[in-house]
């Protein structure tokens, strides 16, 4: 037990090599093996739509404009696939990856001002390994990406502001980069960053920065980096039409369909959150006690911890109390709770020998923790006898680890110190996390109705003369559409295949059973009256879309 990976004097490069570890451990096992799920498919449809056409500009849903999102992060996948030769489960996920190391660099780089370099290694190594982080980090979707620029956008104006730069060049930087950082999630970016600015302003009674004429530099540079991508889009669309799609968006998230779902997303979010910032949320415990709280807040003079404080504040009543607001849309302050937690590390540290809960706290984290793991190497093993799962190498190998790692950790957790602590659990904490991903894809990769099977047994059966398959309706089971080797398009309604027969080409359609049962009238008598058609293929899938069906026109 005597590493320790804070004694180190020869700073910068031993800490970025410890991110790089943990960015080896915890986010490249098993990451091409899931199948793609939900708003994956939609990137990733689109950056092999990229790749085949060679329109980077326009993004392209089987065969639709898709305005919902900008296209940085299908670029990224895009340009990943073409680097490895194709878009993959892997090669789609790296860039997620990427953006999570960068994300733990620039917590660690960017807070050096105000923080110790055990703080900023703990800040940084805390970002990586928050549940929420390693989930989002692991996919091929936005939120990573999201959490990258949010990060760097912010980070960027407090460096500055406490730096005393000019108005114009605090935000004429912070907003090219919001400009930039539009194009990973649309106008979320903004609005974190004024959600977060604004309030510290009027905290730090500096409003009147909002109102200079910096400001109003920093948002013609906004409207001119903005301007580049609208032009692209005012291409292919009016301008009317996308600004709604951006509202309709908007609303979309903000309204509640059913009452009891509101009140079901009120008191749910509050877990999700601590799930999501585990094991960081833990440090915070010790200021539960009222004599530490008392001392913490009579000598914290870090601006840098108000800053976050005032972030996390303004922004969570706003995500908790709109409906339809995933937790993941609250995401980006994520980096922003670890660096608030590093200086709470690094107050116990100066004050470890002055308060025994300090002391207490360190002991009993160890001891649970790791006893924590220690169960669940055990446990799993009924469990996965029970789910009729394979103890694969890399599972034993895994199980192993974790118990090898968490019982000498238990035994020795008295003499472990504060400064090695936050190693440990960060350790336990991935290797826990590693060992559920594995039972997991395991037991969805069991289930002959995950979209990867139905995908493959339906490109078993696809005609070779049919070149595309259409799709109607939208989005319906994009999961499996995004596994067909033919072209996909998608169609709004049955009708419009008759278009396409007059072309005499063979037509091969899919469609499941509930879009049937929400068709219209008019539309319903067509395609029962008017398309003959032969099932080649059909299967229940969820109750969501019922049966799954592909068709051949006769």
């Amino acid at each position: 037990m005597s590493v320790n990976i804070f004694t180190y004097k020869n700073s910068a490069f031993r800490d970025i090599g410890l991110l790089i570890f943990i960015i080896l451990i915890a986010y490249f096992p098993f990451l091409g093996l899931p199948a793609w799920e939900g708003n994956e498919t939609i990137r990733v449809i689109i950056a092999k739509d990229m790749l085949q056409t060679g329109n980077w500009t326009i993004p392209i849903l089987h065969g639709k404009l898709y305005f919902a999102k900008p296209p940085l992060m299908n670029w990224l996948i895009a340009a990943s696939g073409s680097l490895f030769g194709s878009v993959n489960e892997w090669t789609s996920r790296l860039p997620s990856v990427i953006t999570m190391f960068l994300t733990g660099v620039l917590v660690y780089s960017g807070t050096q001002k105000w923080l110790s370099r055990e703080a900023r290694i703990f800040a940084a190594i805390m970002t990586l390994a928050m549940i929420g982080m390693l989930k989002k980090g692991r996919e091929a979707e936005i939120e990573s990406l999201h959490i990258f620029v949010i990060t760097s956008i912010l980070l960027v104006w407090i460096n500055g502001y406490l730096r005393q730069w000019k108005p114009a060049l605090l935000w004429g930087l912070s907003l090219f980069l919001a400009g930039i950082g539009f194009l990973s999630k649309g106008p979320q970016v903004l609005m974190f960053f004024y959600m977060t600015v604004i309030p510290y302003l009027i905290y730090r009674k500096n409003i009147s920065l909002l109102f200079s004429k910096g400001h109003l530099f920093g948002l013609v540079v906004l409207l001119m980096v903005l301007s580049v991508y609208i032009l692209s889009v005012l291409q292919w669309t009016t301008l009317d039409y996308y600004i709604n799609r951006w509202i309709n968006e908007g609303m979309t998230r903000a309204e509640s369909k059913e009452t009891i779902s509101f009140f079901t997303h009120l008191i749910e979010y509050p877990f999700e959150g601590i799930a999501s910032f585990m094991p960081c949320i833990l440090f915070f415990f010790p200021l539960f006690n009222k004599g530490l709280w008392h001392e913490f807040r009579k000598s914290i003079s870090n601006e840098l911890f108000v800053f976050c404080v005032v972030l996390l504040l303004a922004n969570f009543p706003l995500y908790w109390l709109l409906p339809n607001m995933r937790f993941r849309y609250f995401l980006p302050a994520g980096p922003f709770f670890a660096i608030s937690a590093g200086v709470i590390f690094e107050w116990y540290l100066k004050n470890y020998t002055n308060f025994s809960v300090i002391e207490t706290f360190k002991r009993r984290l160890l001891k649970i923790i790791s006893a924590f793991g220690i169960i669940v190497s055990i446990a799993v093993v009924p469990v996965v006898i029970a789910l009729k799962l394979s103890f694969t190498l890399p599972l034993i190998f895994l199980l192993l680890l974790v118990y090898c790692i968490s019982l000498p950790v238990f035994i020795k957790a008295n003499s472990i110190s504060l400064k090695q602590t936050p190693f440990f659990i960060v350790l336990i904490t991935v290797l826990l996390f590693l060992i559920y991903t594995n039972a997991e894809i395991q037991y969805k990769n069991i289930d002959e109705t995950n979209q990867r099977t139905v995908a493959r047994e339906i490109n078993l059966i696809l005609p070779a003369d049919v070149d595309t398959v259409y799709e109607i309706g939208y989005r319906r089971f994009l999961g499996i559409t995004s596994y067909i080797d033919k072209k996909v398009l998608q169609l709004d309604y049955f009708s419009e295949i008759e278009n396409i027969k007059m072309q005499n080409r063979k037509v091969c359609f899919i469609f499941d059973t509930e879009y049937m049962k929400r068709m219209e009238k008019k539309e319903k008598k067509f395609f029962l009256n008017r398309v003959s058609w032969q099932k080649i293929y059909s299967k229940n899938i969820k109750k969501s879309r019922g049966e799954i069906i592909v068709g051949l026109l006769e």
